[in-house]
């Protein structure tokens, strides 16, 4: 029974993107932005032992996770005005947030210098953030 309901669901999933219906569903059900969690941004270690490797993305993603939502005309804010845009409910633009949580060391040597403007609009959870992101989050 229930590989019939997954054969039901596939179907009606495949219907509706090969018909081009989820285009016209979008404003419906496409929600009004996205929060992005990353724990470590690090390049690819070859250690066999990495049991919290599912949490890691290479810094090269992180650069094409950054160019989509900007490529498709979506805002890139922080924490503070996701906030904002809830309880105002201030949903004339879609928005992407990215945090960076744990405070790992790695997230400040190769996340940040994927450049400062970056965290301009993003949320870190480390106590010591080099002066470009501190600076650029008294703004």
């Amino acid at each position: 029974m229930k590989q019939f309901r997954n054969n039901v669901i596939r179907a009606g999933l495949g219907a509706l993107y090969f018909t081009g219906a989820h285009y016209l569903l979008r404003p419906i059900f496409s929600g009004v932005g996205a929060i992005f969690t990353l724990h470590h941004v690090r390049p690819r270690r070859d250690a066999e032992f990495q049991p919290n490797r599912h949490l890691e993305i290479a810094p090269e993603f992180l650069h094409a996770m950054l160019a989509h939502p900007r490529s498709c005309d979506v805002d890139i804010i922080s924490m503070d005005e996701v906030h904002q845009r809830l309880i105002e409910r201030n949903f004339s633009r879609r928005f992407a947030c990215f945090t960076f949580d744990d405070g790992y060391r790695d997230s400040r040597d190769f996340a940040l210098p994927t450049g400062c403007a970056l965290y301009r609009a993003s949320t870190m959870s480390s106590a010591r953030l080099p002066r470009c992101a501190r600076a650029s989050r008294r703004r």
